[in-house]
């Protein structure tokens, strides 16, 4: 029987031209790779068992950061003990970006002194326009096909009383 980081090591597949021990094994949803150790623990983080065996234990309070940007990625020299707070300032997600550029993920600039949660007020301006006409779509197409029958009525009925004064006219005048 194979021991636990033969396992390990069954699921790595070095990738040449990066460096990177690319996880083959079992993954989360969210990428990283996933291996179990029996009953002696739950599921582990792959990643976090290689920085283990190689560096030692990871401090309670601290994440594991991929200096390559790949979550699959499970070479220890690769990974790095950080902060939550640096973790994130070092990551590709829109907020932190943002937080970076003073632009929001469309290009519009932020305010200068950002009220909470930081939201751009071009962006916001046009949800809210997209959710007013998503919200009153039905009742305007009530209301313009209120308005159509309306008006279709009301030219028919202005068409009849021509078309009655006209024969009135003609009855009047004697011509047939």
């Amino acid at each position: 029987m194979k021991t636990f980081l033969e396992r390990f090591f069954d699921n790595v597949e070095p990738e040449p031209n990066s460096g990177c021990w690319l996880w083959i094994g079992g993954m989360y949803r969210n990428g990283y790779g996933s291996m179990s150790n029996g009953a002696e623990r739950p599921r582990l983080l792959a990643h976090r068992f290689s920085y283990e065996i190689v560096h030692g234990p990871i401090p309670p309070e601290m994440q594991i950061d991929h200096r390559c940007r790949l979550k699959s990625c499970v070479n220890p020299n690769h990974l790095e003990v950080v902060t939550c707070r640096e973790n994130l300032l070092r990551g590709h997600h829109p907020r932190m970006i943002a937080s970076k550029t003073n632009t929001c993920k469309r290009g519009h600039a932020l305010p200068p002194t950002p009220p909470p949660g930081r939201s751009c007020k071009t962006c916001e301006q046009i949800r809210r326009r997209e959710r007013y006409l998503k919200s009153n779509k039905e009742e305007n197409h009530q209301r313009n096909r209120a308005w159509y029958w309306r008006n279709i009525e009301k030219s028919r009925a202005d068409q009849r009383k021509i078309y009655w004064d006209k024969k009135a006219l003609v009855a009047l005048s004697g011509k047939k």
